[in-house]
């Protein structure tokens, strides 16, 4: 290999990536009571994780069963 060929080359690829369904890792939803103002809010997460590449995707809704389904809407599209 000469030096000018650098970069040139293609890469393998070490990034696998996590968003698919066989690849979650936990799913969570919190649904929390503000000691300032008294209100409820709610958030979720579902984490993915595939070899040494992870993510995440958010979700918050005024209600517990807003952000539940928007994780199931989520989670029936993944493949």
């Amino acid at each position: 290999m000469n030096i000018e060929n650098i970069g040139n080359e293609k890469l393998p690829s070490i990034i696998c990536d996590p968003f698919c369904k066989v690849k979650v890792e936990a799913i969570r939803v919190h649904y929390t009571k503000s000691s300032f103002s008294g209100k409820w809010s709610c958030s979720g997460t579902v984490e993915f994780k595939n070899n040494n590449t992870s993510g995440e995707q958010r979700f918050e809704g005024a209600t517990f069963d807003e952000v539940v389904l928007k994780i199931k809407a989520m989670l029936d599209n993944l493949e």
